[in-house]
């Protein structure tokens, strides 16, 4: 009922928020073709400012901006704005990749694609 999705939380709706934070788009999450490359960022991000797990206040259950009888759970405002700066500052890169820039690094293309 729209009572439970207002008041119950998933994993999946945490994540989805995550993604719309992000802009469904950040840099470097493809890893040597991992999967849950995304998922790992979030929990790298919920151990740097939430290391005893989020907050109900973390999220909100809003209307998408789009389509208004749509809703879906987002970050509270602060907690989108921390999350896109540690994305841009702080977030740590990951050695892996680094070492293989490293190793193609006289392949432009395959240097562009390693920053998408």
């Amino acid at each position: 009922t729209d009572d439970d999705l207002q008041n119950n939380i998933t994993r999946n709706d945490r994540l989805l928020a995550f993604r719309l934070a992000a802009g469904w788009a950040v840099k470097g999450r493809w890893q040597a073709f991992q999967r849950c490359v995304f998922v790992n960022i979030v929990q790298d991000f919920e151990k740097t400012f939430r290391a005893d797990g989020w907050l109900r206040d973390d999220f909100q259950f809003l209307p998408q901006q789009l389509n208004r009888t749509l809703f879906a759970w987002t970050l509270s405002v602060e907690m989108r704005n921390r999350f896109q700066s540690w994305l841009e500052n702080d977030r740590r890169p990951c050695p892996e990749i680094d070492r293989l820039r490293s190793s193609t690094s006289n392949n432009p293309e395959l240097l562009h694609t390693l920053a998408n």
